[in-house]
Formats: structure tokens, sequence, C-alpha cells
């Protein structure tokens, strides 16, 4: 959620700022504003001097306790902020309860973040599942309290002191109650929310009960069962939108996932994936280039030593938080039977600290997925988990894919795989994001399993993908259930991140310095300001995607 992005940002930016100066909390203020200008020196300064990027509660992930979060503890405490917001001389005491009150909120999303992590790592784990399950469901529960304790700030008369110099803006963008731009929480909205949570977190228990059917290509009775989950979260989702004040969900996700365009900004963009990449993909196929084995045998263990040798050296931010991450083992790229199939990154907001989760496959592919993980961590890591933008944060996980593969020995085999599977993600991501804009505006006739099977398999051979499985084995695709409207940013953030791969081949090093600029710049700016401002090229042109076809077509010969 967005505004659960924004508050935990704007707010772990203040804690960071009153542990690093070791000042008062009242004092924080005057250094508040300067951190949030554009690179504030003296910030980064208190930063490097610091050590482990300012962190001081530095724990090893085997000694972080869960503890399941407390619920009445985090309402009694937003009752007590809302108590003395009649009384304008109480802002300070008000300031040290909503501080007390990001605590509670930090922590339930840090147990529910290890709740996953260890759940995932064992997903017989009866207790981390449901302590997972809990805390998914209790989330609506939090937004919404958070939401209520937000928005009567916003009617108080300290609404505009607080957002000056705690909310940084958020009041006035989200929560005004002048212009009706904002939104007002309600029983129904947190009910729904529940209600979503609770269709995701069945679709995970199925997903997981089926993943060796999946493995197998067994979809034709999962595909029922699944299919009508995603019903459901449709219809759900339509309703969160309207209570929401927005026009219609894909609005609203983009929004939440940080997006500073919107879907028809995208037209002209996946038009020139259909005109430029699509046909090279189509080319490819038709060669048996895909039958081709690319990959080879290898350990998880090989995998990440792989990783962690090529990319030590690089730079010294980088070298720091790859030390902290095997320091305090702050990763799991190991293999099992028993461990969900997924990759990726969460940050812990009370240790200041990202998690690495890599699912291994046994193969050298595996190198590309745990250095993509890996971006994610050092943005993590540098950033204090502030970046707020899924297009911003894939461009860092992305991108360090290509800066591996630029020095790397013996890359030669992983640079025709990855550019393979440059194709075959455009084609496959821009496919899924047409399915899902098309499969939320079908009216509650058409939206049914067989009318989604069908539109997946005309929309599979529009894109030149093969439809082995009849269309039905969509329902393997996690995105489309708990992350909606997210997969295109796959393709986006790839545009930019293909730019420093680009600028590497014509000059070495040029695609590093790059990269370090935009995490560097990455928290001042939305996606598409931050790429203008470090001088790279819109990431949605249709001349973007026609050079990222140039050097595709030739790395592979097409």
């Amino acid at each position: 959620m967005q505004l659960k992005k924004r508050l935990v940002a704007l707010l772990l930016a203040l804690a960071m700022l009153v542990s690093l100066c070791g000042c008062d909390i009242y004092d924080v203020y005057d250094i508040y504003d300067a951190f949030f200008a554009e690179y504030d020196e003296n910030a980064a300064e208190l930063i490097s001097k610091t050590g482990n990027g300012g962190r001081d509660n530095i724990v090893s992930f085997d000694e972080m306790e869960y503890k399941r979060p407390d619920i009445d503890a985090l309402k009694a405490k937003a009752q007590d902020v809302e108590d003395l917001l009649g009384n304008f001389f109480k802002v300070k005491d008000v300031i040290i309860e909503l501080d007390k009150f990001v605590d509670l909120y930090n922590n339930f999303y840090t147990m529910m973040n290890l709740a996953c992590v260890r759940y995932d790592m064992d997903t017989q784990d009866e207790f981390y599942f449901e302590e997972y399950s809990y805390c998914t469901e209790a989330a609506g529960d939090v937004e919404y309290l958070t939401d209520e304790l937000l928005l009567d700030c916003s009617n108080s008369s300290m609404c505009d002191y607080l957002d000056k110099h705690f909310f940084g803006g958020l009041l006035e963008e989200q929560y005004s109650v002048t212009d009706g731009t904002g939104y007002t929480p309600s029983d129904e909205l947190a009910e729904l929310e529940r209600m979503e949570a609770e269709l995701e977190s069945d679709y995970s228990e199925l997903y997981a009960d089926y993943s060796d059917d999946f493995d197998n290509g067994r979809f034709k009775k999962q595909n029922s069962e699944i299919g009508k989950i995603y019903i459901e979260l449709i219809k759900l989702r339509h309703d969160i939108a309207e209570q929401r004040n927005m026009k219609s969900y894909e609005e609203l996700a983009y929004l939440d996932n940080g997006r500073d365009y919107t879907a028809a900004d995208l037209d002209g963009y996946i038009e020139a994936i259909k005109q430029f990449i699509v046909p090279l993909y189509k080319k490819a196929d038709s060669k048996k280039m895909y039958d081709r084995s690319l990959v080879s045998a290898m350990s998880p263990k090989t995998a990440l030593s792989t990783v962690t040798g090529t990319v030590e050296g690089l730079n010294k931010d980088i070298d720091e938080a790859l030390g902290y991450m095997l320091k305090y083992k702050l990763y799991d790229t190991g293999m099992s039977d028993s461990k969900y199939d997924q990759s990726y990154v969460l940050y812990l907001n009370d240790y200041d600290s990202p998690f690495l989760f890599c699912s291994p496959s046994g193969y050298s592919d595996t190198v590309l997925t745990i250095v993509h993980e890996f971006g994610h961590y050092v943005d993590g890591y540098l950033n204090y988990g502030l970046n707020d933008s899924v297009d911003t944060s894939e461009v860092f996980s992305q991108g360090m894919e290509y800066l591996l593969l630029c020095n790397m020995d013996d890359v030669e085999q992983l640079t025709r795989y990855k550019m393979l599977d440059e194709l075959e993600l455009y084609a496959y991501q821009a496919c899924l994001n047409e399915f899902e804009h098309q499969a939320y505006a079908m009216d509650e006739k058409e939206l049914t399993v067989k009318g989604l099977n069908s539109l997946y398999s005309e929309l599979l051979k529009e894109y030149g993908l093969t439809d082995d499985y009849k269309g039905l084995d969509w329902i393997s695709v996690t995105h489309l259930f708990t992350s909606p409207f997210y997969v295109i940013s796959y393709c986006v953030s790839d545009s930019a991140a293909f730019e420093l791969y680009n600028m590497e081949l014509k000059k070495s090093g040029s695609g590093l310095e790059m990269y370090m600029k935009l995490l560097e710049e990455s928290t001042s700016y939305d996606f598409l300001d931050l790429l203008e401002e470090c001088g790279m090229r819109s990431a949605i042109s249709a001349d973007t995607v026609k050079e990222i076809s140039a050097t595709l077509a030739d790395k592979l010969g097409l």
C-alpha cells in the first residue's frame, strides 16, 4: 500500500536522523527538511562516520526474535494521540506519542515480514503459517487504524505544523479535507481489505499445496479452484477502489505502486514492444533458440559465491552492503523441498535491515536470480528501504544483473541466456499486463474462469508465446493475485536498466557510475523524474524500446 510505504519511509528517515545525531525528538525538525532536500551533505557525513550505514540495532537474522504484534497496544497508542490533538499546547506531546505509534507500526510489519520469511523457508512450519496468516489478516485493521489517525491529525488545529515537521506533506497530499482529494477510511473499507488479505492467503496456501503440480504441468483441476479466487479478488478490488474514491482499481494500483505515469501513458510503449521486440522473440523461437540448453547444473553455494565474487570490489558502498548481508546472515539461498518457490527481498524495519530470499533452480540461472535480488538488497541497505516506487526498485535489481554480466568471467553463455530471457520478459510481462487490464475491465457476465482462460490463450498467441496448457496456467502467476498491476514494471524498469547495460558496452564503468548516481538520488525523485535528473532517457518511450531491440538483435544474431 502506498500509504504504508510513504509513512514508513518518512518516519524511518526521521528516526534515522534522531539516532545519528543523538538529538532530542524536539530538536530534529531543524534538520528534517534538510534531510529531504537534495542531498544533505551533513546527514550523509554522519551516516558514513557511524559505519554499517548508521545502524545501531544490528542483529543476526537467526537471533531476531518473533513475537506476535500487539494490535491492542497499537490501538491504545492511536487513542493517546487522538486524546491530545484538541490542545495545540500539547503539540510536543502529540509528536512523542506519534513517534511511539510509529514504533509499534514498524514492529507490526517487521514481525509480519519475519513470519513470512520463516514460513517461506519451511512451508511445513505450522507455527509460522498461522502467524503469517494472522499478520496478513490483521494488516487491514492496522491500515484502517492508521488512516483514521492520520485523518484526525489532518482535521486537527495542529495539521499544518504536524504536516510540515512530522509527516512531510503526507496529510495535505492524501488526507486533504478542503479540496476533496483525500479519502476517509470506513469500516466497510477495512472489511474489504481484510477479505482481500484472506483471499490472498488462501491463494498462497493453495499455491504451496499445488507447486509440484505446477512444476509438472498439471493445471486443469487447480485452474477451476484458484480461478474462482481471482474472480473474487477482482470484484473485491473494484469495491476497494470505489471506497478509495478512484475511477478504477487499475488507477488505484498505479498509485499504490508509486508510479508517476498512468496506464494510458504506456499505450505507445506497449505498441513499441509489439512492433520491435515481439517479432524478435518469435524469430528466436522459430529458430529453436529456446530449445538449446543455455544453463548448466550449479549448486546454490556455487551460484552465491559466483555472485559475491563478481560484485565484490565494484564499489565501496556495494561492498559494505554485501559484507553486512553475509556477516549477519541476512539471506537464504539454500535449496529445500519445503521451501517456497519464490525469490524476493523484504525490509525489517526494527533492524534497519533488508533480507534476501532466493529459491534456487539448481542451475546456473540461479546466478541471475541471486544478483537480481542482491540489487534490491543494496537499494534497501543504502536507502533504508525508503524507495516507494516499484519501478525505481526494479531498476536496481535488473541493473545489478547487467553489471554482473559486464564484470563476470566466462560470461558468454549466461549473457546469451539473459538476452533470450529479455525477449521473453518483454513479450510475457506485456502479455500479462494486457491480461490484467482486460480481466479487470470485464463485466460480471464475462468474468468467469472459462472467460479468463480464453482471454489468456488469445493473448499468448498474440504475443507469440506458446500456449502449452490451453490457457490454464495463468493461475501460477503469483503477481496476478498478490501484486496486481505490478508486472509491467518488469518491462518499464528493465528499459531503464538496459540503458545502463548499453552504457557499459560503450564505455566500461559508465553504467556502474550511473547506477550509483541513481541510488544516490532515488529517494528524492519519482521514477521518470529521477531518470531525467540523472541524464537518462525516458524508460517508456518507443525510441527506448527500439534501441533495446537493436542491442538484443545484435547480441543474438537476429
